[in-house]
């Protein structure tokens, strides 16, 4: 579910859930506040809407970063890459970025 610039993501289809908000590259990480970020993206276009949270299990930060190779060249001078091979992050740190 895509809300006032983030994601809402039910992990158990019932009670546990993964929120992910895109803020500006240079947000010093230690002044957000989880609760204040869940608030604000329920909220949509309106004032944040303060919901109840039992427990925040993990806060983290992801940054995303883009990188293309000059060239790819094999021994027999060709390449074909697909899906996970033809990005730079391993599987368990891509969150979906295929």
């Amino acid at each position: 579910m895509f809300l006032n610039g983030g994601v809402l993501v039910s992990q158990d289809e019932s009670e546990t859930w993964t929120v992910h908000k895109m803020v500006p590259p240079d947000t010093d990480h230690a002044t957000v506040d989880s609760l204040e970020l869940i608030f604000s993206i329920l909220g949509g276009l309106a004032e944040p809407y303060p919901v109840n949270v039992d427990e925040i299990l993990v806060k983290s930060i992801w940054k995303s970063e883009v990188a293309v190779a000059d060239a790819f060249r094999s021994a027999q001078g060709r390449v074909f890459l697909a899906g996970d091979a033809g990005k730079s992050m391993i599987r368990s740190m891509s969150l979906v970025g295929n």
